[in-house]
């Protein structure tokens, strides 16, 4: 998503819905893009773009017109929030990403000048990455309330230990 907002690309996916098709056990987000051209018109649109109804923006009287990056931005901060901190509906949230409440909610503000762009977002989520142990990266991701018996973080242990032996980074590198 940084790229393509660094190239004036927006992903707009909240338009149409978002599809989250499952392809060899990756879930590929699958977004139209709108292209805004450098020197070009402002890139200012009409909510409600549809999906993700918590938009600020979109709950404003009159409908204004918004920039549609810090609705990005608020999107993926929100499906974060949603996924890992704080858990929505029938999903539980997950033990262990606290590190990231900061920024979600920096991402999350109600005030879309107040949020960092998604420039901004990447080196501060590179930072806060570099600050963590090797064994925090390596943590499994369980649901708040759910805990591995003995053999099974042992056998996660062995695992990473394997892994960390083998020179495979916590976080694979693009």
């Amino acid at each position: 998503m940084a790229i393509l907002s660094g190239r004036d690309i927006n992903h707009t996916g909240y338009r149409h819905g978002w599809t989250l098709p499952k392809i060899g056990g990756i879930v590929r987000m699958d977004w139209p893009l709108i292209e805004y051209p450098n020197g070009g018109p402002p890139r200012l649109e009409k909510p409600p773009f549809g999906g993700v109804k918590t938009v600020p923006e979109f709950l404003l009287p009159g409908d204004p017109l918004c920039d549609p990056f810090p609705v990005d931005v608020y999107c993926l901060g929100n499906y974060v929030k949603e996924t890992f901190l704080d858990g929505w509906m029938a999903a539980k949230a997950k033990q262990g990403f606290e590190f990231m409440r900061e920024l979600v909610d920096d991402m999350t503000n109600s005030d879309p000048l107040k949020r960092p762009t998604m420039r901004e977002v990447v080196p501060r989520l590179a930072t806060i990455i570099k600050g963590l142990s090797d064994r925090k990266l390596r943590s499994p991701v369980l649901l708040v309330d759910e805990r591995l018996s003995w053999s099974e973080r042992f056998a996660h242990r062995v695992k990473q230990y394997i892994r960390r032996a083998r020179g495979i980074p916590a976080i694979p590198r693009a």
